[in-house]
């Protein structure tokens, strides 16, 4: 999966995600996932509100000038120990 990578946070950690092209607002979705081997396809639907299961992570900062970076806040709704992930979009 193109800039996958296991990473280790809890719920309400804050978590850097490296990249480039980012650009303010971005929305930050994230899906609980169960096979942890294959890459998880985008939720075809966006979350209306926060679960254990999906949601939207807070968007706290983007790195600048190159914008390589961009810094979310993980819900408090995540479950510790288990396994999510989490794609960027730009905000329309």
């Amino acid at each position: 999966m193109r800039g996958s990578e296991d990473v280790g946070a809890g719920p309400d950690d804050l978590l850097v995600l490296g990249g480039q092209g980012f650009s303010e607002p971005s929305e930050i979705v994230y899906a609980q996932v169960a096979d942890t081997t294959s890459i998880p396809a985008a939720p075809p639907l966006l979350p209306v509100g926060n679960s254990a299961s999906a949601g939207w992570a807070e968007f706290v900062n983007i790195s600048t000038p190159e914008a390589d970076a961009l810094t979310i806040r993980l819900p408090a709704e995540l479950v510790e120990g288990e396994s999510y992930a989490l794609w960027v979009r730009r905000a329309r």
